[in-house]
């Protein structure tokens, strides 16, 4: 998985999945990992146990926007 990349699955049944990056050289890449770890996870924990529904339905169509956006431009390279 090419670092900054954002990935959805669903399951079917009852599964476990781990997904296993590198560090990235770059100093912002690592800063932004750690604002996602901490900042970002407490506020989509927060928003999912207040906005559940509303909050997954405009995440899922957000994913479906970028990754259109995406194909158009021929990325992930």
């Amino acid at each position: 998985m090419p670092t900054g990349y954002w990935h959805w699955m669903k399951y079917l049944d009852g599964s476990f999945s781990i997904s296993l990056r590198a560090w990235d050289k770059s100093w912002a890449v690592k800063a932004k990992s750690l604002y996602n770890l901490t900042l970002q996870r407490k506020f989509d924990d927060f928003m999912k146990a207040n906005y559940r529904e509303k909050y997954m339905h405009w995440k899922e169509q957000l994913a479906v926007k970028k990754a259109n956006k995406a194909l158009e431009k021929n990325l992930p390279k």
